[in-house]
């Protein structure tokens, strides 16, 4: 297999790793980019490969300024690489880095959540990336331009009393997305964790990882507290905040933010391929983005894991040492 290192010297190397459902949306999206990329897509999926490829072609067709490549194993990569998007499972999470970091030089990084599933996982996901200029992870949320305005609506004070209920919404692998969110709406940082509530696991969507039903508490240094809860119902999933001004609620499905003053911002969640293009545009042009950096995303990682994986081995009477979550 040739390298993809490339004559095009004013081209940016991308390696995206991880070409599933979620890989193949960031695929499209760097389709948008207005920096000139060389794209390494990397999957051991050759059905996978096919899904990105056709994905590719439904937004760049023929007419893509950037150069791609397909591949299912690392052999033959660049020897630098200017953005590394991880989108894999956090199962294997952690052994892909070090694979990608044993054949390049990485510059930026872009991790998926959840990042790991134990919390010596996400040490060493650290330390094997400390040498990086920048490595951020997508809670995706804070990229999002209506949760940017939201956010300038919010009152200032604190604390906040903050409550997210619904259906099956995947309280085990999406609630960092919304323990983030408050983190950045509050500017607080999150101190615990509490696992009362909780109730059963479940098989997830995915085979081979789990779900858990019931109540998850999260509790910030400023005083605010997240309690984020999910039954097997059908019902959507919504956020109601209160503070001593006014109570605000935050509903994505239907688009809209209001508050009991009769004040409505409208808006949507933008899709991960709308998403990527900006996003990869800001990190090459100026090193930054909107996204959390990785040591403070570890750290609610952290907590949140610990707290998941303590439930786990209670529940299953067990000892184990990985939290089967992605």
């Amino acid at each position: 297999m040739d390298s993809v290192n490339s004559s095009t010297t004013n081209s940016a190397q991308i390696l995206l790793v991880g070409a599933g459902q979620l890989g193949s949306r960031y695929l499209q999206g760097l389709a948008a980019c207005e920096t000139p990329l060389i794209i390494t897509v990397i999957d051991p999926s050759q059905k996978s490969l096919v899904t990105a490829q056709t994905r590719w072609e439904e937004v760049a067709g023929g007419i893509s300024p950037h150069e791609i490549h397909f591949f299912q194993t690392l052999e033959g990569l660049a020897d630098e690489v200017d953005l590394c998007l991880v989108t894999t499972t956090a199962d294997v999470r952690v052994l892909v880095i070090e694979q990608v970091l044993s054949t390049s030089r990485v510059c930026y990084w872009v991790l998926e959540k959840v990042l790991a599933q134990s919390v010596g996982q996400i040490v060493q996901l650290e330390q094997s990336l400390s040498g990086a200029q920048g490595v951020w992870v997508n809670t995706v949320r804070r990229a999002c331009s209506w949760h940017q305005r939201i956010l300038q609506q919010l009152p200032g004070e604190s604390p906040w009393q903050i409550l997210g209920e619904g259906g099956a919404w995947g309280l085990a692998c999406n609630s960092i997305h919304y323990i983030d969110l408050i983190a950045w709406w509050t500017s607080e940082e999150l101190i615990s964790v509490d696992i009362v509530g909780l109730e059963k696991w479940f098989p997830s969507k995915r085979d081979g990882f789990w779900e858990v039903s019931g109540k998850l508490q999260m509790f910030y240094s400023g005083g605010s507290e997240l309690e984020l809860s999910a039954d097997k119902s059908n019902t959507r999933f919504s956020l109601t905040l209160r503070n001593g001004q006014a109570n605000w609620r935050l509903d994505e499905s239907d688009g809209n933010f209001t508050n009991s003053s009769g004040f409505s911002l409208p808006g949507k969640l933008e899709f991960q391929s709308e998403l990527t293009g900006p996003l990869v545009d800001q990190i090459l042009k100026i090193g930054k983005c909107s996204l959390p950096a990785l040591p403070e995303s570890a750290k609610m990682h952290r907590s949140l894991i610990t707290a998941l994986l303590d439930h786990w081995n209670a529940s299953h009477q067990s000892n184990d040492t990985l939290l089967p979550i992605t």
